[in-house]
């Protein structure tokens, strides 16, 4: 009896691992963060090593003050001089339609916060409020929930427990 209560134990204590770490991985999201941070590297590799790769950098020459940006754009692009001078330009008109395309963009970012209303800090401070209020409501029966597997494991080590005295 000795050993079927060893045995009951050390399953039990399994799942409740198992359940406290379903729950903290719902609570967190880590691993899925972790997943797609392998994700990432690993296309970003496949990219390097078939020589995918695409550089283009744009440098900001000079300082940004409050709102206004005065700046003068410099673009870095490596150009193959022995490729023929229309695979050249056909390269730069790519790169800048990108530039106009990420202009664009921001043109539709800056009128949408533009449009926005202005809000008081005393909105601010009562939209936050009933939001932590709802968070402390909605979790409690989730969090419950994410245990349940943690709960039946400690049942089982104890049912393994009260089966190891007898």
């Amino acid at each position: 009896m000795n050993l079927a209560g060893d045995i009951t134990q050390l399953v039990g204590a399994l799942i409740t691992a198992y359940g406290l770490f379903y729950a903290w991985e719902r609570l967190t999201g880590r691993i899925a963060k972790w997943r797609q941070k392998v994700n990432r590297l690993a296309t970003a590799a496949k990219a390097k090593l078939l020589g995918q790769t695409e550089h283009t950098t744009i440098e900001a020459n000079e300082t940004v003050i409050g709102w206004d940006v005065a700046s003068v754009l410099k673009i870095n692009h490596p150009i193959d001089t022995t490729a023929p001078l229309e695979d050249q330009v056909a390269r730069l008109v790519v790169v800048t339609q990108r530039l106009r395309d990420g202009i664009d963009e921001i043109q539709e970012q800056i009128l949408e916060i533009r449009d926005r209303p202005t809000l008081s800090m005393d909105e601010v401070r009562t939209a936050i409020t009933e939001a932590l209020s709802g968070v402390e409501i909605t979790q409690t029966p989730h969090a419950v929930r994410d245990l349940r597997w943690a709960l039946f494991g400690l049942f089982v080590t104890a049912v393994g427990i009260l089966i190891g005295m007898f």
